[in-house]
């Protein structure tokens, strides 16, 4: 990948969620925490969609924290999955991931990688959130 590109994919990832769901910040800390024990894991395109998608597709609709105009945020709407389950939920969700890729993919794993990994990890991801 282009050095600017991946500069400017790193400094999305680094900023993402700052200030936001707490939810989003674990799971950012088990990504940061993968990379850190693997520095070649992930390029940082895929380490910024893993993030954004796990937020907008996974935490924000299972939480229930919704961006709504009439709605003071951060204040999380009515949640679908019990909050206390929530953490275990996307450490599994990561790990599957993880798992995965550290057995199908070459490092490190592009955004193209990890969209191949959660469609052949689907039927384990659906299952964590009842959606299969």
């Amino acid at each position: 990948m282009d050095e600017l590109l991946t500069t400017r994919y790193q400094t999305l990832f680094r900023n993402y969620g700052i200030g936001g769901n707490g939810l989003v910040l674990r799971a950012k800390n088990v990504i940061v925490d993968r990379m850190e024990k693997e520095p070649d894991f992930l390029r940082a395109d895929a380490a910024h969609f893993l993030l954004v998608n796990l937020d907008h597709m996974v935490i924000r609709p299972c939480s229930g924290y919704l961006p709504d105009p009439s709605i003071a945020l951060p204040r999380a709407l009515k949640t679908t999955i019990p909050p206390a389950e929530m953490p275990n939920l996307i450490e599994k969700y990561l790990q599957t991931i993880f798992e995965y890729l550290g057995a199908h993919e070459s490092k490190p794993v592009s955004a193209h990688g990890l969209t191949r990994a959660i469609l052949q990890t689907w039927p384990q991801l659906g299952t964590l959130f009842s959606w299969s």
